[in-house]
């Protein structure tokens, strides 16, 4: 229907129509339900629940397709008023426990978009070149350019979670970490870069499943790392050093959403209603021919090409 509308007006507003419509399969929409508020504690987010989504796996799976073609009209929408000078563009982060299911989010979600728009950046331990810098530096240089959305695996709030649960930085260092993270963010947000903020979470019961299962299949050992055990053992400092990440750092310009993640279909559904209402609301209209531009001349010059 959308592609067979008249005009651009008609399309655009097809397409909002049909991405509300799309909204409407959830009894809560997840940036009302999953968003971060104080007073909520990780620890009480149950992994296997799927709040707000009354469906089943067949139906998550299929929301998830019929998100799709809202998520690339969109992206492709934000991409040209990129080309055209807009500002514009979007920052996606992903972080939680091994096994929560990141890499997954990026395979199945981020695939119904054009990758030419899409860019993917997995942070792992700084590397000598990067520790010669401030901890925002290495990320500042993987930011969205305008029109584009970035995919964080990990991010600056390693930073952060990692020396509070190892020490390895003392501690008015890494809580002075909290200040300069909101205040980078927020004048990210004020740039024109929309900002959204995942955490995965994934019970320990569902992470242990996961962790056999790459111990019994062969072509799952390389995602096998004895360090991850040594994370989960410290399983309780992990979680009090993300309760306090999210107290300090979801704000109204980048705001926390902690995703149960144990039912895989679920965490992708959710973050599929993200990213596709995220870039609706940004109420983009496609950008018309520059002012020097006389169509008649064009399409005469094209006549006698």
């Amino acid at each position: 229907m959308i592609e067979e509308s008249e005009t651009v007006a008609e399309r655009l507003a097809n397409a909002a129509k049909s991405s509300e419509l799309l909204s409407d399969v959830w009894s809560l929409p997840p940036a009302q339900r999953l968003m971060f508020h104080h007073g909520m504690n990780v620890n009480d987010v149950d992994g296997d629940s799927t709040p707000g989504f009354d469906g089943d796996k067949f139906d998550g799976e299929r929301f998830i397709d019929l998100s799709s073609s809202g998520i690339a009209r969109y992206q492709r929408l934000m991409y040209a008023n990129g080309v055209k000078g807009s500002p514009r563009r979007l920052l996606i982060v992903l972080q939680g426990m091994d096994a929560s299911g990141k890499g997954g989010i990026v395979r199945h979600v981020f695939r119904q978009g054009d990758p030419m728009g899409i860019h993917y950046h997995g942070f792992g331990k700084p590397t000598a070149e990067e520790l010669e810098h401030g901890f925002l530096w290495r990320v500042e240089r993987e930011l969205p350019d305008p029109g584009w959305i970035a995919v964080f695996d990990r991010s600056h709030y390693e930073d952060i979670v990692m020396p509070h649960v190892y020490g390895t930085y003392p501690e008015d260092v890494w809580r002075g970490r909290y200040d300069l993270v909101n205040a980078f963010e927020r004048d990210l947000a004020a740039s024109g870069c929309a900002i959204i903020k995942i955490f995965l979470v994934v019970s320990r019961e569902e992470q242990k499943r996961h962790f056999l299962g790459r111990l019994e299949d062969p072509t799952k050992y390389w995602k096998f790392d004895v360090s991850d055990l040594d994370a989960r053992e410290r399983w309780d400092d992990y979680m009090a050093a993300w309760q306090e990440v999210f107290e300090k750092t979801s704000t109204a310009a980048a705001p926390w959403y902690l995703v149960p993640a144990d039912n895989r279909w679920y965490s992708r559904a959710v973050v599929s209603e993200l990213l596709r209402t995220t870039l609706k609301n940004m109420n983009m209209t496609w950008p018309p021919l520059e002012a020097d531009v006389d169509p008649a001349e064009a399409r005469r010059r094209l006549a006698g090409a």
